[in-house]
């Protein structure tokens, strides 16, 4: 009742050295300018009780109107005191050139789109808005865009061009020897034995990506994107069948071209090359792979070899705060990681690169150690553009600041923290379910980590068809269009066999609760209170008003029945699975630290008891008057105070499933808040915040 006013709808370039693979994806270019427990719910808003006795015998008009007005002074006592409390911050701080600035999230994705037609860039994304769909449509095959980037993916080149910068404090790997197909044969043994000493030798083709071997500690192999006879570690001092190998592998890749040339053109107009670099001490240091757009630095990839996965990389700020992203075929991080000493430097170093490159998308590839930085090389079209950033809005924002949707001033660490990390649409998995993996039916859990928050519509949809509804991906934006696209909170119910949204304003306010109080109802209520006091009907005092009780729980169930959202007057699941499932979302939503929220169920629920221990008709209906206004609107104005996005979406999506069926929402949201809250809420809220109690 008190929640039918919800907002819903229904119906490749790769580093050198053997530290690792790298994988991060998005191409380069020249441009232009959780089985949640059903237990979501929290029958919280919902019908809070009501006290006992409602008028006396002989009961007065004075003496009704005093009760009433005493009535309505302690709900505005309960309302002053809930507006007075301390309430949780809705707004972030970024710092925009050195300027601080404090708005609410939602605003400063649409300030920030406003700069084109799409108001909603960053919320509702398909593949072609991307970088790497971008990649793929215009720059992969394209040999006007290949040529223009062929110096700075040419392995040798590119050293070339960022020595002539003179960067302060960026070290180039110098050159030992560079060979083509007309000085091929000065590569002789005693030369390539001699690459064994001090410390070692990378070798590579300049036309290539990958095809990098190394020569240290007296063995020779190939550790990236190699044939076969070259994996094998093999002695350098073994009667020249070692140099045989090498120099062999070094004939056969001047001849050829780089096997993905075709769809990466730059590489068919890179002059064949196989070039020798003193080996890096890569294992005390860290590779970097610096996503930069027009200049300007967005975020970065930290490669790492974890001990369990293998190669990895977590995705960092630009003031090393770790950005929620993840690439195909790329493990991340361990958590634990710390600032490098030589972060800031370069950062620096990577500005001072941009500013003197290309505009479009380029990748800078870094090593780094504790004091020393070296440029590594350029990548344009990584992976191949064959992979999409999840979550789409970190490709979606190389996209966008590709092309004028945010500008260099925009650009901040703080924003693109908070435009890539933060949750604007949760899936909640909510009653019985099919689990894909064995194909059993189960019923939700109160594991709350089974929700799963995303950015966007395109991966909040691409997120529903793992669950087993008939509802398809084209069915879920079809309904996340309808919905108001106003809302900050977008919540979407997956159930067995339906699929929802319903919309959350992310503060607290007066006329979000408002319009969540079903005043249709809650006036017929009040009216008829009024006309049997005027009358004088319904004060006839009796030990129990049970049929009267009964006679509104069926009338409730009757007006629920008939509502548009409904499906049907009792669900096919038991009444007990409703009943269990109820609490374990009554359980999940309220937890202790959200005093708002508790204080205000156990100053209100108790109009419901009163209306079942009431004495009269009209004591019966005035406190069911109270709860379905009152009480819905105190713990829905509570509700919004709830911080964690989570468990606001879990709550409403519960609650709008159980109100599909009419007998099953009345046992949620009449029968049951009483017990839960002063059964198990009051005694746990009792011991957690009254000092003496305190067991912790």
């Amino acid at each position: 009742m008190r929640n039918s006013g919800a907002s819903s709808s229904n119906g490749g370039n790769d580093v050198d050295h053997p530290a690792e693979d790298r994988h991060s994806a998005i191409p380069g270019a020249t441009g232009g300018s959780n089985a949640s427990n059903h237990s979501h719910n929290v029958n919280q808003a919902h019908r809070h009780t009501r006290q006992r006795g409602a008028g006396g015998r002989n009961m007065k008009s004075n003496v009704f109107l005093m009760f009433l007005g005493a009535a309505l002074y302690s709900t505005i006592l309960s309302l002053t005191s809930l507006s007075s409390m301390s309430l949780p911050s809705v707004s972030i701080s970024m710092s925009m050139d050195g300027v601080p600035v404090t708005t609410d999230s939602i605003n400063i994705i649409k300030s920030i789109s406003a700069t084109l037609d799409s108001e909603h860039f960053l919320m509702e994304l398909d593949k072609e808005r991307t970088y790497t769909g971008d990649c793929k449509k215009h720059y992969l095959s394209n040999h006007t865009w290949g040529k223009l980037v062929a110096p700075y993916t040419d392995k040798l080149e590119a050293k070339n061009i960022v020595a002539r910068m003179a960067i302060s404090g960026l070290r180039i790997i110098p050159t030992i020897a560079y060979y083509n197909e007309h000085n091929a044969s000065n590569f002789t043994p005693p030369f390539f034995r001699s690459l064994n000493e001090n410390g070692g030798a990378i070798i590579k083709p300049t036309h290539f990506s990958g095809g990098v071997a190394q020569v240290y500690q007296n063995l020779y192999h190939c550790f990236k994107k190699c044939t076969k006879k070259t994996v094998d570690k093999m002695p350098v001092n073994n009667n020249d069948y070692t140099y045989l190998v090498a120099r062999s592998t070094m004939a056969t890749d001047l001849q050829n071209l780089y096997r993905k040339a075709e769809t990466e053109t730059q590489y068919q107009y890179i002059p064949r090359g196989i070039i020798i670099e003193p080996r890096l001490r890569v294992e005390n240091m860290m590779e970097y792979h610096w996503w930069v757009v027009n200049g300007h630095p967005v975020f970065v990839c930290l490669r790492c070899n974890d001990p369990s996965t293998g190669p990895a990389g977590s995705y960092f700020s630009m003031r090393f705060k770790r950005l929620q992203i993840k690439m195909e075929g790329l493990p991340q991080c361990r958590a634990d990681l710390e600032k490098p000493n030589t972060w800031d430097k370069m950062v620096s170093i990577v500005q001072q690169l941009g500013n003197k490159l290309p505009n479009g998308i380029i990748r800078i590839d870094l090593y780094a150690s504790e004091n020393d930085i070296y440029f590594s090389e350029f990548t344009f079209t990584s992976n191949g553009c064959r992979f999409y950033y999840d979550p789409l809005v970190a490709d979606a924002f190389l996209y966008g600041a590709l092309y004028g949707y945010f500008t260099p001033r925009q650009l901040t660490p703080g924003f693109v923290e908070q435009a890539i990390n933060q949750r604007f649409w949760y899936v909640v998995p909510l009653l019985h379910h099919l689990n894909p993996k064995d194909n059993t039916t189960h019923n939700a859990v109160t594991d709350m980590s089974m929700i799963s928050g995303h950015p966007n519509d395109w991966t909040t949809c691409r997120r529903t068809k793992w669950h087993n509804t008939h509802n398809s991906t084209d069915r879920c934006f079809g309904l996340v269009s309808n919905l108001d696209q106003n809302y900050p909170i977008r919540c979407v119910g997956v159930t067995s066999d339906d699929l929802f949204v319903v919309g959350q304003w992310r503060i607290a306010s007066i006329t979000a609760a408002w319009q969540r109080v079903d005043w249709e109802w809650g006036m017929v209520i009040g009216a008829i209170v009024v006309l049997l006091w005027v009358s004088g009907v319904g004060k006839q005092e009796k030990e129990w008003q049970l049929p009267v009780i009964i006679a509104y729980l069926v009338a409730v169930t009757i007006y629920k029945y008939f509502q548009p959202t409904n499906m049907g007057l009792i669900s096919p699941e038991s009444l007990g699975t409703t009943i269990a499932d109820s609490y374990r979302a009554f359980v999940s939503v309220h937890p202790m630290e959200s005093q708002i929220i508790a204080w205000s169920h156990v100053a209100t629920y108790w109009f419901e008891i009163a209306a079942w221990r009431s004495r009269t008709v009209q004591g019966v209906l005035f406190w069911y008057f109270m709860y379905e206004i009152v009480t819905s609107f105190v713990n829905e104005y509570a509700h919004q105070t709830e911080e964690e996005r989570p468990v606001r979406c879990l709550r409403v999506t519960f609650i709008h499933a159980t109100q599909q069926y009419a007998v099953n929402d009345v046992v949620r949201a009449y029968l049951l808040p009483p017990f839960f809250v002063y059964v198990y809420l009051l005694p746990k809220l009792i011991f957690k915040w009254i000092p003496f109690m305190n067991v912790e």
